[in-house]
């Protein structure tokens, strides 16, 4: 065989190598046996010293800016070493300057503490300049997911049948789709899903868009909020008639465990939260399966001790609790959508 031939193949052949390795790091770049095996909390929310002001509640447990010092001061006791830093800016739906300030000031926690703080972009639903936002927080702040909250965005539940908010969705997940595509990386999505009336099943419309696009790794906040019961219900039906759409779909455990646990909550004067059943719930989660939920704590409404304590007090099993705790969206398989688009360029030397 001719010299320059055999060079030639060897190219080829590392070419081909390298595509593997690319494909197979593409899960791994933003991963490492850290994340895999180490407690995250899933849903802690930030708020910079210029607009904390303007997020103030006697709800909260801190009336001051929330950022990583006070938030790990809250978790010294816990088993919790890493937070999902979830950015305010989704709270702004008037003001493009104070979102993309809390996204700034989010980004900037995440350089501070790297390795503590994982980034998530919030935008309001609704503004037409939400997307050029979201690729700005992808591209330019390289933040590592995002969150949307429809309720804060003025987005109930019968308004999914409005054509308005069903492109408002569906422009959301295409645009993270894309980028996965384009960053190399997953993306995942973080839907708030608190303060749904019960009885409305908002949720139902949720399925829809998880299903469209099962590529983009999905949190659904809150264990489905009010209607936990009978939105897990479906949702384990769902997930064993189409499994592989729901393989990159995870829900958090923050508040809702927390405020539901053996008492009930008056929503309006007509509408009533009742309390969770705790048998009931595991049995959901077990229905659904266990490795579909991570722990949160709604940070700073509930803290991540509170959460753990009542947690515990559900008949998990020691190893549930502990996959639950330690589970996190790093361990969802990196996107096919990735992996295919490596074997098609790879698919595309072969043939030239």
């Amino acid at each position: 065989m001719r010299p320059s031939v055999i060079i030639s193949k060897l190219v080829f052949f590392s070419l081909i190598i390298s595509f593997c390795l690319d494909c197979k790091l593409l899960g791994q770049e933003r991963s490492s046996a850290n994340n895999d095996y180490v407690a995250i909390d899933n849903h802690v929310h930030y708020m910079s010293p210029e607009n904390w002001q303007a997020l103030d509640s006697e709800d909260l447990l801190e009336h001051r800016p929330i950022n990583t010092e006070v938030v790990f001061e809250h978790m010294q006791n816990t088993p919790i070493k890493r937070v999902v830093a979830l950015s305010s800016g989704y709270r702004f739906n008037n003001s493009k300057e104070k979102m993309m300030h809390e996204n700034n000031f989010v980004a900037n926690e995440a350089n501070r503490y790297p390795g503590k703080v994982i980034p998530f972009c919030g935008v309001p639903m609704r503004p037409d300049w939400a997307l050029g936002e979201i690729v700005r927080c992808m591209k330019d702040l390289n933040m590592e997911g995002l969150k949307i909250h429809p309720t804060a965005s003025g987005v109930y539940g019968e308004d999914f049948d409005k054509k308005n908010t069903i492109v408002l969705f569906d422009d959301i997940y295409a645009l993270i789709n894309s980028l996965q595509i384009k960053l190399k990386r997953p993306i995942p999505i973080l839907v708030d899903t608190n303060w749904w009336p019960p009885g409305e099943k908002s949720y139902e419309k949720m399925f829809a868009f998880v299903k469209k696009y099962p590529e983009v790794p999905t949190i659904w906040a809150h264990a489905l909020s009010f209607d936990w019961e009978d939105g897990l219900t479906k949702l384990a039906t769902e997930i064993k008639e189409f499994p592989q759409l729901y393989k990159n779909l995870l829900i958090d455990l923050s508040a809702i465990p927390v405020m539901l646990f053996n008492k009930d909550i008056v929503l309006t004067d007509a509408i009533t939260a009742p309390a969770i059943n705790p048998e009931k719930f595991v049995m959901l989660l077990r229905k659904v399966g266990i490795e579909k939920f991570v722990f949160g704590s709604d940070f700073p409404f509930i803290s991540a001790q509170e959460t753990l304590d009542v947690l515990e007090q559900y008949p998990f099993t020691q190893k549930e609790l502990s996959q639950i705790i330690n589970n996190n969206y790093y361990r969802i398989k990196t996107p096919s959508v990735l992996r295919s688009g490596c074997l098609n360029a790879a698919s595309r030397l072969l043939k030239g």
